[in-house]
């Protein structure tokens, strides 16, 4: 029946529509801090996996980064799958009616890409993540990418630290390392090679009596060619500048644009 389909068709516009904003979230680590503290994220699922992060920093990010890889690209078979179960008489999308083998497209293609996180998953973790791009990182400081570890996992022990989390991410600066941890990756400069540039500052007016929060993003560079710079926006400018800034000032350079 026609009122049949038009409902049917209402729900897979819907749960397209809740898949691909929560999906969106999730890779793109733009998660609220409450879902985030309830664990209520796809990769938190999995966080007994990653082991303790204050007591091995680096083999936790190499667990954490490795297996958001496999979860994340695993994303389109789920959305496949959840779509046959919203749907399984549906012929969607529309031009499957003129292409009978969309759908067995759809199907080998999400395959294929889970199997390609599978792949990077596999070569990152073999020989105990000495593959892994935070180890190849880690090896340009030191011969022994091991023993730079040891050394970033002792201070971040350390309580006196700098922590500055916004989006999903999250900076942390210690007495020799900056460290800025994404959804998919982990960047890590010596200060000893850094220069911090703070590249623009926006003010936001958040209440009718004037009060405001500015917003900085600031670029660290390192000095070494083969340490990829990065980024970061951060918030509170009383923080950043009461608290960052004179932390990092008797180690590196700063430059404003």
């Amino acid at each position: 029946p026609l009122v049949w389909r038009m409902v049917m068709e209402v729900s897979v516009l819907a749960y397209v529509l809740v898949f691909a904003f929560f999906a969106a979230m999730e890779v793109t680590g733009m998660v609220p801090q409450e879902v985030r503290r309830a664990g209520l994220t796809f990769t938190a699922l999995f966080s007994p996996y990653y082991g303790d992060e204050g007591i091995d920093f680096v083999r936790y990010h190499m667990r954490r980064t490795a297996l958001v890889t496999v979860l994340h690209t695993s994303l389109p078979l789920f959305f496949c799958l959840g779509l046959h179960l919203v749907s399984p008489e549906l012929k969607f999308p529309p031009w499957h009616y003129s292409n009978p083998s969309f759908l067995p497209f759809a199907w080998g293609l999400s395959g294929l890409v889970l199997a390609c996180g599978v792949s990077v998953y596999c070569y990152w973790s073999r020989d105990g993540f000495k593959r892994h791009p935070l180890s190849l990182l880690l090896s340009r400081y030191g011969r022994l990418w091991s023993s730079v570890a040891t050394s970033v996992n002792l201070e971040f022990r350390d309580m006196e630290k700098f922590l500055s989390n916004l989006g999903g991410n999250c900076l942390i600066v210690t007495d020799s390392w900056i460290i800025y941890c994404q959804t998919h990756s982990v960047h890590l400069i010596h200060q000893r090679d850094a220069v911090l540039h703070v590249m623009e500052a926006d003010e936001h007016h958040l209440t009718e009596e004037g009060h405001s929060s500015q917003y900085l993003r600031i670029r660290v560079n390192s000095i070494n060619r083969r340490i990829k710079s990065f980024s970061k926006r951060s918030a509170n400018h009383f923080t950043i500048y009461s608290c960052f800034l004179p932390s990092f000032l008797p180690s590196f350079p700063l430059c404003t644009h």
